[in-house]
């Protein structure tokens, strides 16, 4: 199945297996790509590569507060062994797979689950996966998942927390994904140039690309459309916040950020030059996540860079949960879940 996001997603799992942690699944990829059958934006790159560093004068740092409070936790499962790939769904609801591949021998997969926030870890019985191959997940839900392989291609659903898994066409893994995709991420531009993202309220947000210029309308019931009167230039992106009140408008090439209301689209000036712009998170409060080269992970907030205290700073990137839950992911160390300023647990593979 040519040129498809299944085909791109599964050949970075085949990379992933020479011995670096990336959690699983694709918010925390380094090397989004855009999906060259439809033409979509996949999700916008959450981890795009660090540049380089900035001058403090151009950062504006906020002064850092008191380091939140960090509790550990190890990702034991029994049995397992090799690389760790984890994802959450929510702070209670997480996946995780091993992947045990030694150089020149048959890979050994095991999968589990949390439902307590990873203070335990359920073994979750393995698809019938072609022998040896590596293999990689796409957590879709709380009780959902997609487990496959590539090199020969073979496809298993769960819907019941892995209690059981089905058989799926490698179309049918496709429009899991493409379904997985729209629900969890801002998309990017469909087939038509048309986006509609509804927000958790009745409020929509649409942009339509059309040759050289982005158009966005607003909507307060997803009936009665208003277009913005801004002219914006082509390819820009919406970050829609989960609760669908704060809304932005991101550019690259140059970095470019418009802060979007009801009635019009206001640029925001002193956005940090060489961050990864469409990697940023709206996380609500006027806020978004970022990483920014050479200061690290945090939040960008009235003209201001806020880096995040202790090891979350280290985050090559994240994403915001279902609940509001902030996901950073570190490579080789794990991830961590937690809130701006509030307490943070640090999931972490266990010692080799």
């Amino acid at each position: 199945m040519p040129d498809t996001i299944v085909e791109d997603e599964f050949a970075r799992f085949a990379e992933e297996y020479t011995g670096s942690f990336r959690p699983v699944p694709v918010e925390a990829m380094p090397r989004w790509r855009r999906a060259r059958r439809r033409g979509a934006l996949w999700a916008g790159g959450l981890l795009a590569a660090l540049v380089a560093a900035l001058t403090a004068n151009a950062l504006q740092p906020a002064a850092p507060g008191p380091a939140d409070q960090v509790t550990e936790r190890t990702v034991r499962l029994a049995g397992a062994r090799g690389t760790m790939s984890l994802d959450f769904t929510d702070a209670a609801h997480g996946w995780v797979m091993f992947s045990d591949c030694p150089a020149g021998q048959r890979c050994a997969v095991t999968l589990g689950r949390t439902t307590d926030g990873g203070r335990s870890w359920e073994r979750i019985a393995t698809p019938d996966l072609p022998e040896g191959q590596p293999a990689g997940m796409i957590v879709t839900g709380a009780k959902s998942a997609l487990v496959g392989t590539m090199t020969d291609p073979r496809w298993f659903e769960t819907d019941d927390g892995g209690r059981s898994f089905r058989a799926v066409t490698s179309d049918q893994a496709q429009a899991i994904i493409d379904a997985y995709v729209a629900r969890r991420f801002v998309p990017g531009p469909a087939p038509s140039g048309e986006t509609v993202v509804p927000g958790a309220y009745p409020q929509r947000w649409k942009v339509v690309h059309e040759g050289l210029t982005t158009r966005v309308s607003y909507s307060p019931d997803g009936g009665t459309w208003r277009e913005l009167p801004a002219e914006l230039p082509a390819g820009a992106e919406l970050k829609v916040s989960g609760d669908g009140r704060d809304a932005w408008l991101v550019a690259e090439m140059p970095n470019r950020l418009w802060r979007l209301t009801p009635g019009d689209a206001v640029e925001v000036p002193d956005f940090p030059p060489g961050t990864p712009i469409r990697a940023a998170q709206a996380i609500g409060g006027d806020g978004l996540l970022i990483t920014v080269p050479g200061e690290g992970a945090g939040v960008w907030r009235e003209g201001r860079f806020t880096p995040f205290p202790g090891p979350m700073a280290r985050a090559l990137g994240g994403l915001v949960l279902g609940d509001g839950t902030l996901s950073l992911y570190l490579q080789q160390e794990g991830v961590i879940l937690g809130r701006e300023g509030g307490s943070w647990t640090w999931y972490r593979p266990p010692p080799a």
